[in-house]
């Protein structure tokens, strides 16, 4: 199959972005931070106590 993950369950390895012809339009956060942004997730996510199941998990 073309275009599948080569390692499923891993952070990205390299920078990623969304480009509208040759403008960028966003750019993610660079490799190296996305494990801390990660864990800051799921640490908000194990906090909140307000928002509805449906909002979180979107």
């Amino acid at each position: 199959m073309v275009g599948l993950v080569s390692s499923p369950g891993s952070y990205r390895s390299k920078n990623v972005g969304v480009l509208a012809g040759t403008k960028v339009k966003h750019l993610a956060p660079k490799p190296i931070l996305v494990p801390e942004l990660m864990e800051n997730l799921f640490k908000w996510l194990q906090k909140e106590k307000e928002l509805h199941p449906l909002i979180l998990s979107s």
